[in-house]
């Protein structure tokens, strides 16, 4: 994890439409806990670049980070 951060932290790295401290801080995430993939990290990140205001997410995940987000589980009908 560290060597990720490390090199996204480069300044002639550029992360397409996500907010390069957004996705540390979500990488971060990963680290403690071992319970957040590094894939549902980087789609909260997206979704808090995206809509910083109030960004929803569809997930049956109970683990999913919930920081900033709104988190939904119900089923789409």
């Amino acid at each position: 994890m560290d060597a990720l951060i490390s090199f996204i932290q480069r300044q002639n790295i550029s992360i397409y439409r996500v907010n390069k401290e957004l996705v540390i801080k979500a990488l971060l995430l990963c680290r403690p806990s071992g319970r957040i993939s590094i894939s549902d990290a980087l789609i909260w990140a997206t979704a808090l670049s995206s809509s910083p205001e109030q960004a929803t997410i569809y997930t049956f995940d109970r683990r999913f980070p919930a920081e900033g987000v709104v988190l939904k589980n119900e089923k789409l009908t």
